[in-house]
């Protein structure tokens, strides 16, 4: 029939992929999910400021954030059950601190 692909015929097709270059993984451990909902908290002028973020895929011991985070922020990475909204924090740099 009229514009269908017969065996033997070529076809050329362009396909639009959406791209990311820069990809934002973090530590399992730094997500809050409450119900259905995930959250991570960021450092803002010293205090934890819970904000929403949805998950992408696991990578080993990390997780993509496709949505809430641009990839700038301080994160609190551990004991994020124990934190609450505008609590005041101190930052510990645990990497250099080993050495």
């Amino acid at each position: 029939s009229k514009g269908s692909i017969k065996p033997g015929m070529f076809l050329n097709v362009n396909v639009q992929v959406e791209k990311t270059l820069e990809q934002i993984f973090i530590p399992k451990t730094a997500v809050l999910t409450l119900k259905t909902k995930h959250y991570v908290f960021i450092i803002k002028k010293g205090m934890a400021v819970k904000t929403k973020v949805a998950l992408g895929k696991r990578k080993g011991k990390t997780i993509l954030i496709t949505n809430g985070l641009q990839g700038t922020e301080k994160i609190i990475a551990l004991g994020v059950s124990q934190i609450k909204n505008q609590q005041k924090v101190d930052i510990i740099d645990l990497l250099s601190s080993v050495y």
